[in-house]
């Protein structure tokens, strides 16, 4: 079974940037994009904790072939990241 990411690695790093500033150069930026990235990957284990779920229910009900949706098939919808704040912090002012 194929693990899908929650966004492609490139467009990670970009968002990263984008929210906390230059991380690569900045110690504090750098502590901001790892509080970000853990609160991202707390997002992306629910959505897959809320797909296993759907999954079990559909098994229950004698659907054994998966119906395309999961987060490791390629039809699956990834969560998109976040909605920028213009005022550089994620979660608002």
């Amino acid at each position: 079974m194929r693990r899908r990411h929650a966004a492609p690695h490139e467009d990670t790093m970009r968002y990263l940037e984008l929210v906390v500033g230059p991380f690569q150069h900045d110690e504090r930026a750098l502590t901001a994009a790892l509080d970000v990235l853990l609160v991202l990957r707390d997002r992306w284990k629910l959505h897959l904790a809320a797909c296993a779920a759907v999954r079990r229910a559909e098994k229950r009900q004698g659907r054994r072939t998966p119906r395309g949706a999961t987060p490791f098939d390629r039809e699956c919808e990834r969560p998109p990241l976040p909605d920028l704040h213009l005022n550089g912090r994620p979660g608002g002012p």
